[in-house]
């Protein structure tokens, strides 16, 4: 019987193999750019999303960090030029957030900003606004590199210092795990004898032998693009995989299943759906490596998650006495290592 699945032994070699040279790759891009010089060996598990770091306002004065790169003022400090005024109140009201204002009360501001600069902030908030998660942080990498740089007067900034402008956004990158369907979306019986247990697995089972033929082998595919031995072929191998995790979906939510399993049941589902969302990640590597970096984390938590289940439904079979030969369809499930 062949394993239809990705193994748990497959995923932590192929898979470790895989973001270990994927980071290189990110590396690789970057550079290119001269935008980053290190990057951080482990992601963690805690990372928050892209957007989730875009909102990042550390001295809670109104402006993002990553717009007071813009603007030059200090991410750290609500009052830069020490007026009297927040930031990003003198930038809503076009005042320069960098120059003291001198006028007194009921007078004009002295720091009010050319319209011409102005008009030009905002394209470039609105440009970056449309980049992909790759380039946002590539362009944040420059501008804290060069910030940092200025800040050492023009001389080399040390390791750590670089090492903790990249981590800082890293740290702040994942996509969760999406749990779009709940138990009102599947199809529960009251049935929870062994008949029913065995029915109900066999199905699992005939749908995952039916959308085999590359659904599981991601990693594999992967790993052949980056190492140039899928001979063009790769990306459109993985297109196929999406789309057989999107149709075992399809058909495990057309399932009948017992309600004592209910809940694994659109666990598993979740799991498949995130492990296609994995799927997509990968077919963007090139062109945005660090969407790629933690959509393939997904793929392999989503599996590693798919494993927990399948086994949660492997033991409730054998409680109740259920068994499979290697000709049943179910055995490829209670038997999956």
């Amino acid at each position: 019987m062949y394993q239809y699945l990705p193994s748990k032994k497959f995923l932590y070699t192929v898979g470790a193999i895989v973001f270990a040279v994927l980071i290189v790759v990110t590396v690789g891009f970057l550079d290119d750019r001269k935008k980053a010089v290190v990057m951080k060996d482990e992601v963690s598990a805690k990372q928050n999303s892209m957007k989730e770091f875009l909102a990042i306002d550390t001295d809670l004065d109104g402006l993002k960090d990553w717009e007071e790169s813009l603007w030059k003022t200090d991410p750290k400090v609500a009052d830069t030029d020490q007026d009297g005024t927040d930031d990003w109140e003198e930038v809503k009201t076009n005042r320069d957030p960098l120059e003291k204002n001198s006028a007194t009360v009921g007078q004009t501001p002295s720091d009010k900003i050319d319209q011409a600069i102005i008009d030009e902030n905002k394209r470039t908030i609105e440009e970056f606004q449309k980049l992909n998660p790759t380039d946002q942080l590539s362009r944040l990498f420059f501008s804290q590199y060069v910030d940092a740089k200025n800040s050492a007067g023009g001389a080399s900034i040390n390791a750590q210092t670089k090492e903790d402008i990249i981590s800082n956004a890293l740290l702040n990158m994942s996509t969760s795990t999406e749990y779009r369907f709940t138990t009102f979306d599947i199809r529960i019986t009251d049935k929870n004898n062994s008949e029913s247990v065995k029915i109900y697995i066999n199905t699992f089972g005939e749908i995952v032998y039916k959308y085999s033929a590359n659904a599981g082998k991601e990693l594999l595919y992967l790993s052949q693009i980056m190492t140039g031995q899928d001979n063009g072929a790769g990306r459109d191998l993985l297109s196929r995989s999406a789309y057989e995790y999107t149709q075992i979906v399809t058909d495990m939510l057309k399932l009948e299943v017992p309600r004592d399993l209910s809940f694994e049941h659109v666990q598993i589902i979740n799991y498949f759906h995130n492990m296609k969302r994995g799927v997509e990640g990968m077919k963007v590597l090139e062109s945005d490596p660090l969407t790629a970096l933690v959509l393939i984390e997904l793929y392999k938590n989503s599996a590693l998650g798919l494993f927990a289940e399948i086994q949660k439904i492997t033991d409730y079979a054998a409680k109740i006495g259920v068994s499979f030969t290697k000709n049943e369809p179910g055995y490829l499930i209670t038997n999956y290592k």
